[in-house]
């Protein structure tokens, strides 16, 4: 049976967040969901579909306007041929750019063990011995609705803000996961004041 935990939490409508757990390393992701890649990639076929019909009616163009080689890009000769290379280039640079950003995660956190790391993305913030808790913290959003915030005290006073959400138990028990695999304790912090008691 293999050590290693697959898991998933819905944090809010825009996020999830993918839990890899094993003994030595936990590593939280957070990402856009599913449907949203696909609406992405909706938005990348209309793009390219409008490239095509550009293509087209500069061909079309070429034939009514000028024949000429060289007036196929011109902005007068062919402006359709034109907005075709222009929209052929943006999107040859843009559609890379799009998809590593679409498919990276919002934010990534790894608490190693075994390396003695504490690390965001692929940076190092500390030695895995230099945690200190796991900050839960109230607040609201302008729709005067609860949240709580999740976040690393580390390193004497630095602080580094994992995720928010609206479920306060769901927030706990990414708190309690935390918790449980750094040997960290909890703390809570009543809407922004230093944490001063350990969360039962």
């Amino acid at each position: 049976m293999s050590d290693n935990t697959e898991s998933q939490y819905k944090v809010s409508p825009e996020l999830v967040m993918d839990v890899l757990h094993t003994p030595s390393i936990l590593r939280l992701s957070l990402r856009a969901p599913g449907y949203m890649n696909v609406n992405g990639c909706t938005l990348v076929v209309f793009t390219i579909f409008c490239n095509f019909i550009l293509a087209m009616l500069a061909i079309v163009s070429r034939t009514t306007v000028s024949r000429n080689v060289n007036d196929f890009f011109s902005p007068t000769g062919n402006h359709f041929g034109f907005l075709w290379l222009v929209s052929t280039v943006v999107t040859f640079i843009g559609l890379p750019i799009f998809i590593v950003y679409v498919l990276r995660p919002v934010r990534q956190v790894t608490f190693d063990k075994t390396r003695n790391e504490f690390l965001s993305g692929n940076k190092k913030l500390c030695s895995f011995t230099k945690l200190e808790y796991v900050r839960l913290t109230d607040s609201q959003d302008t729709d005067r609705k609860s949240l709580t915030s999740i976040s690393i005290d580390y390193a004497d006073g630095n602080k580094l803000e994992i995720v928010e959400v609206y479920d306060e138990q769901l927030a706990r028990d990414i708190a309690n996961m935390i918790s449980r695999h750094t040997d960290k304790p909890i703390l809570w912090a009543e809407r922004g004041n230093f944490p001063d008691q350990m969360s039962k």
